[in-house]
């Protein structure tokens, strides 16, 4: 039986945003859904497909907004969109 290789996989998430689509000028990441903030809740959905864990997650954005994570990186193009 051959064995699958496994590709590693690195999830980005963009959270460095003004939610101007949102028409809110808010934070998203410090938004709230049903009580939980909008980045947790991404970050939750993502590590319960099982097959992920946190260092596979890199979070683009303002370190100062996001000190619990650690693989946070600065936007090199802030305000840009994506």
């Amino acid at each position: 039986m051959d064995k699958e290789k496994i590709t590693p996989i690195t999830i980005i998430i963009l959270a460095g945003g003004k939610s101007s689509r949102i028409g809110l000028n808010k934070d998203k990441g410090k938004m709230k859904l049903l009580g939980v903030n909008l980045i947790d809740k991404v970050i939750s959905n993502i590590l319960s497909v099982g097959v992920f864990s946190e260092k596979d997650i890199l979070i683009v954005g303002p370190k100062k907004r996001f000190p619990s994570f650690k693989r946070v990186i600065e936007d090199i193009y802030p305000q840009k969109g994506p």
